[in-house]
């Protein structure tokens, strides 16, 4: 049976219905929205449910106390010995090979893809998180796993 003739049926049974709990149940169903209106921080879809009860488990963290102001953590942030970063060779030709690509398509799109890349570069964070180059100790590497790369 096709959509439309399943709503037809649909219809005609629902119009028949004199069950209340049947028909709240399915005005409940009708005022439910699944429509994606936020995405988080990873790029998953969040319904307005899923939306506002993000909000309310940020509401409590506020409430807790599990909080820090901004210029707390920019003060941390500044306070640290960041580290030079050094692109290999490879990185610097891939970065090329992503110039000439977007700038045969839009000039303008190549320079702000490449600067906001520059930007990310310029703004990480090193901590001992990453991994130390064992030819080099005072360097790091960033690892990530081809899976994280093509999810996000």
């Amino acid at each position: 049976m096709d959509n439309a003739a399943l709503k037809l049926e649909l219809l005609d049974w629902l119009i028949h219905l004199n069950d209340e709990s049947k028909i709240r149940a399915i005005e409940s169903i009708k005022n439910q929205s699944n429509d994606v209106v936020a995405y988080t921080v990873f790029g998953e879809p969040l319904t307005e449910a899923q939306y506002q009860k993000e909000i309310d488990k940020g509401v409590a963290d506020v409430q807790a106390g599990r909080v820090k102001p901004l210029s707390e953590i920019k003060k941390n942030i500044a306070g640290m010995n960041k580290p030079e970063v050094f692109l290999s060779s490879e990185a610097e030709y891939d970065l090329d090979a992503i110039y000439e690509y977007y700038f045969g398509k839009s000039p303008q799109a190549a320079n702000n893809i490449i600067n906001n890349i520059i930007v990310q570069i310029e703004t990480l964070v090193f901590n001992e998180q990453f991994q130390k180059e064992p030819s080099r100790l005072e360097l790091r590497r960033i690892i990530r796993k081809l899976q994280d790369t093509l999810s996000g």
